[in-house]
């Protein structure tokens, strides 16, 4: 029987050559009868998992993480711009200057899910 690893290596050689090939079509029309249903087997698997890593971002560059006023916070969080600042270091605050502090959204959006996962944990 043809083994679909063999002929992935295979595809990944000739993959430099821009031609990704897993069988060839006298490897195809050589298979026996008796092999056709294992080897289509495996090669619906091959089409799966290529199809889901079509669904899969490419290898973009990350976003950048927004950094939010306290009163962007705030306004969020549903609080007073007073809570966000005794409340800074829980929030990841980032000092800009001594009178100007930035909240990484990235924080933030952790800060949330940690608070969330205490209420539930109350209940």
């Amino acid at each position: 029987m043809i083994s679909l690893p063999d002929t992935v290596e295979r595809g990944a050689r000739r993959a430099t050559q821009n031609t990704p090939t897993l069988l060839s079509w006298d490897q195809l029309l050589s298979v026996p009868h008796s092999e056709i249903p294992a080897v289509v087997g495996e090669l619906e698997r091959a089409k799966a998992t290529l199809l889901a890593r079509l669904l899969e971002p490419e290898n973009r560059e990350p976003e950048e993480d927004a950094l939010l006023t306290a009163d962007q916070v705030a306004e969020r969080l549903q609080v007073d711009r007073k809570w966000v600042y005794r409340h800074k270091a829980r929030l990841g605050a980032i000092p800009l200057s001594k009178k100007h502090l930035r909240f990484p959204s990235s924080a933030l959006d952790a800060y949330i899910r940690r608070r969330g996962k205490a209420q539930r944990g109350r209940r």
